[in-house]
């Protein structure tokens, strides 16, 4: 993170709080997993703010918007790919 300047604010935030490296990546992956899953329908969690509200149930608060960031992020880089 401050070697480049750059990073991911999830990730910084995360790293802030002072969440160990092994956490953090459990996390991460636990976002990204669960966003693709979503995205090709293995996993329905509604739309929106319905699907917000349902993850932050069932994975604690906070997780509904991470998630729906990563989804917003996996679907604009794809979109900018093809």
């Amino acid at each position: 993170m401050n070697k480049y300047k750059t990073g991911d604010t999830r990730v910084t935030n995360l790293i802030r709080a002072h969440y160990s490296p092994g956490t953090v990546s459990r996390e991460v992956t636990l976002v990204v997993k669960l966003a693709k899953q979503i995205i090709n329908g293995q996993v329905n969690f509604g739309k929106n703010e319905e699907r917000i509200k349902r993850i932050d149930t069932v994975y604690g608060k906070g997780y509904g918007q991470l998630i729906q960031d990563e989804i917003n992020s996996l679907l604009g880089s794809k979109s900018a790919k093809w």
